[in-house]
């Protein structure tokens, strides 16, 4: 008795033809050829990722795999949202102290620096009158009620200032209800003057508007100048009457015409700057 031969392949895979059940594709293969197969195909799928991986764009998405100089921009940009929100705070808090100086709730040299103050007192500022002060006015309001007294002594001119014309130039656009500002039309890098003595308050620039410069004056007056193509204060000057703030315009473009906005404001309330100044 012959010792039966042991089959070489120990796994078939057949494709019949399902009409005629005819055999049309065969493979034989076996634990350890089948084995060495899957490897083979694992080790060259990893290779191809890999090099998808680390040749393509696609690296940069791996974690610790990122551009050093890419991590340097994003630490950059980051520092610089902060500090645009720290611009912009302090922007809210100057615009409030000059929303208070234009109504005349206080006064220039009241207002603390932020070097000598923290956030707290900026927004603590006194928005509205005090208890006492509200119990005082209505007090006097009462008994002053029908107590209608003409004064003809005082009159606005005897309490005015004297002011000069900001820019040498044409008016275009007047005083009206609803518009605080005149426009007057100059050419370009003409010298924007101070009308009068006065503290600079606001000196702001915008991509669109240009700078916007703000003076608080004596007796309760404060002047206004919107697109100004360059400015020559900042924030806290002190400027005398006719002393040079600004351009108007901006230096490149010394063939064109430029217009400055200017409002005059006195004890809160916008005044027409034309009954005050001879342009």
């Amino acid at each position: 008795m012959t010792a039966r031969k042991k089959s070489k392949f120990k796994y078939n895979l057949i494709l019949l033809n399902e009409s005629t059940l005819e055999e049309v594709f065969r493979i034989k293969t076996s634990k350890l050829s089948f084995t060495l197969a899957l490897g083979l195909f694992t080790l060259i799928s990893f290779t191809l990722l890999s090099v998808i991986i680390f040749v393509t764009p696609i690296k940069h998405m791996l974690p610790g795999y990122a551009d050093v100089s890419v991590r340097e921009d994003v630490l950059i940009e980051a520092q610089r949202v902060d500090s645009l929100e720290t611009i912009t705070q302090n922007n809210q808090r100057q615009l409030l102290i000059i929303k208070n100086i234009i109504a005349d709730n206080i006064q220039f040299d009241s207002i603390p620096t932020l070097d000598s103050t923290d956030i707290e007192k900026w927004n603590n500022l006194p928005l509205i009158a005090g208890s006492a002060e509200s119990e005082f006015i209505k007090q006097y309001e009462d008994e002053n009620a029908f107590n209608v007294v003409y004064d003809n002594t005082v009159s606005l001119k005897e309490e005015a200032v004297v002011f000069i014309a900001p820019a040498v130039g044409s008016i275009t656009q007047h005083f009206t209800t609803n518009n605080n500002a005149i426009t007057i039309i100059c050419p370009a890098n003409t010298p924007v003057l101070a009308p009068q003595d006065g503290h600079v308050i606001l000196a702001n620039y915008h991509p669109t508007d240009g700078y916007t410069i703000i003076i608080h004056h004596d007796n309760g007056y404060v002047s206004i100048f919107h697109q100004l193509g360059e400015k020559l204060c900042n924030i806290g000057s002190e400027v005398k009457v006719g002393e040079a703030i600004a351009f108007a315009g901006s230096k490149d473009n010394k063939k064109q015409d430029s217009q400055i906005q200017y409002e005059l404001w006195h004890n809160g309330v916008a005044i027409n700057p034309e009954d005050q100044i001879v342009f």
